[in-house]
């Protein structure tokens, strides 16, 4: 996306879906838009827990690569960690812990994947990592979908039988979730 000059701009879990074949499919792009590389954005967009600080101060415009990066953080924080690292009732607070960069890590999150995440979630948008070196990074290049999620990506996805058999019953068929 961004090499085609496109942010997305709402990164999160419910938006990065897995196909039949194991291939990661990003959804959603209704708060996407094209950027000119080197020119900042200015409007707000995303959705409260993945936004980025800099997008919350609105001091100045910011990279909508860096704020997707932020946003992939978050997600990587979710998939590892299994909740949000900025979460309370009250957004306001939330947007306080985003601004802070106010989160815990927990300690069963390996210390290769505990670097990954801090070297997203960095205020300064500067600062943060390149997707280059997201994909150059140790636990990103160690790390197989079995060992990061419980399942083998690399295999085609296996409906179970009985799952598909009370969808049927409800009108649901196996080309539709295809």
């Amino acid at each position: 996306m961004h090499r085609n000059k496109i942010a997305h701009r709402d990164l999160k879990p419910e938006n990065i879906l897995i196909d039949y074949d194991g291939q990661l499919k990003i959804v959603d792009f209704g708060l996407s838009t094209a950027f000119v590389k080197g020119k900042d954005l200015n409007s707000y967009c995303g959705s409260p827990c993945y936004v980025a600080p800099e997008i919350l101060e609105g001091k100045v415009g910011y990279n909508p690569v860096q704020s997707d990066l932020w946003s992939l953080g978050v997600v990587l924080f979710v998939m590892l960690a299994g909740y949000l690292p900025f979460c309370n009732q009250d957004i306001n607070t939330i947007y306080k812990q985003i601004i802070a960069c106010d989160y815990k890590i927990p300690s069963h999150v390996s210390a290769g994947a505990k670097d990954l995440i801090q070297s997203l979630l960095v205020k300064a948008p500067h600062k943060r990592i390149s997707l280059r070196k997201v994909r150059e990074h140790e636990w990103f290049n160690k790390t197989t979908p079995t060992t990061a999620y419980g399942l083998n990506l690399g295999e085609k996805l296996k409906i179970d039988q009985e799952l598909l058999e009370r969808m049927k019953d409800t009108g649901i068929n196996e080309a539709k979730l295809r």
